[in-house]
């Protein structure tokens, strides 16, 4: 997640510009102000043999799909002063030789403003971020990126984060972004997220120990072709440790809810 990305090392160090790269991460800007640029990019090709076990909408022109898929993203970072900094993000998704419809979701978004938001450094171990954003904890199974499809999932609303040795607290309230396929015309839908979830890191550094609640309510959800106001809570932890030659990863969740369909 590059909006998480640290160069902060580069305004200590006198040689900072030690690689090309490095040069577009510390870049002075207007009255003591900085900012730094980056971008990624994803070409992946995927072949099909009878999508969905051959049962496929009647719109589909072929079961045995073939396609590119093309992703790019660029991102710049604003450091207003230690309190205040702005983080952008591009998007820019498509799908190239596959005639199937697209799932706009998923495939292709033209050009979005896929991150967008304003983070306020309260206090040294608070902050609080607002405007579009990403979001994943977790083994991303509830609150996900999405990094397996040719588009990211944003969302837009307000995080606050604390950390304090070695505990971490997240909070956050937000609808997800409705992306489309054109250029610039995604929506903010009607969805509310939420949720807060809580990260202990044992004294070993090794092993670490979550705790998390989360809150979906939607009308927009079709089940069994019909659709009406669903309300989720899920409440569960998580017991794990870094990953290496031999790891553990143990997970508990209850879940609740009302479903008006």
């Amino acid at each position: 997640m590059r909006q998480d990305d640290n160069f902060s090392y580069l305004k200590l160090d006198t040689n900072r510009f030690k690689t090309w790269d490095e040069s577009l991460k510390y870049i002075p800007f207007v009255r003591r102000t900085t900012i730094s640029f980056g971008g990624e990019w994803r070409e992946q090709y995927q072949s099909y043999q009878h999508v969905n076990f051959g049962d496929v909408p009647d719109n589909f022109l072929t079961e045995n799909p073939h396609q590119i898929m093309h992703r790019v993203m660029l991102h710049a970072n604003w450091e207003i002063s230690p309190s205040f900094r702005i983080f952008t993000q591009l998007n820019n998704t498509l799908r190239f030789l596959n005639d199937n419809p697209f799932t706009s979701t998923l495939d292709q978004n033209a050009l979005s403003l896929h991150q967008a938001f304003l983070e306020w450094n309260i206090k040294p171990n608070l902050a609080l971020r607002l405007g579009k954003q990403e979001y994943t904890w977790g083994l991303e199974r509830l609150m996900a990126l999405k990094e397996g499809p040719n588009t990211r999932q944003p969302y837009y609303g307000a995080t606050l984060k604390w950390h304090q040795g070695n505990q971490k607290i997240d909070a956050f309230l937000a609808n997800p972004m409705k992306q489309n396929t054109g250029v610039f015309d995604d929506v903010r839908s009607s969805e509310v997220v939420s949720g807060t979830i809580w990260n202990h890191t044992f004294s070993s550094k090794r092993d670490f120990f979550d705790a998390y609640y989360f809150f979906m309510e939607s009308s927009l959800r079709e089940y069994y072709l019909k659709k009406g106001l669903e309300a989720r809570n899920t409440l569960g932890t998580r017991w794990y440790s870094e990953k290496k030659t031999f790891n553990y990863d143990l997970e508990m969740a209850g879940h609740w809810g009302i479903s008006m369909i």
